[in-house]
């Protein structure tokens, strides 16, 4: 759903006007909303699961730092993206150039997350 939502939001959110961007932005965010709550969770508890409850504090810790070091660097992509693409295309290349790391960072994680499972 996530991995949908944002592919659809750099095809489709590019050369909008200001007047219907609140008519793309919702449904595609509210579904990248859900996808995301959905993952969440369950991703916490499967990585707990296993940890002695004494450990809890620290692996929770582990957990919520791998998180931040996460979104420091997909943040960092993204805006590093933008940038680069914006400044010789223009803005609408540099958001759809933004979306498009995003969406590829989402699809590696996904593809992560399968070999996990698988093995």
């Amino acid at each position: 759903m996530v991995l949908l939502s944002v592919v659809a939001l750099a095809v489709v959110l590019p050369g909008q006007d200001g007047a219907g961007i609140g008519w793309v932005l919702t449904p595609l965010l509210f579904v990248a909303g859900l996808g995301g709550g959905a993952v969440i969770s369950p991703n916490i508890t499967l990585t707990l699961d296993e940890v002695p409850p004494r450990m809890g504090g620290a692996a929770g810790g582990a957990l919520q730092t791998g998180q931040r070091i996460g979104s420091a660097l997909g943040t960092a992509a993204g805006v590093t993206a933008y940038t680069v693409v914006a400044t010789s295309y223009g803005a609408a290349a540099g958001l759809r150039a933004a979306l498009v790391v995003a969406a590829l960072m989402v699809a590696a994680s996904l593809a992560v997350a399968v070999r996990s499972l698988r093995s």
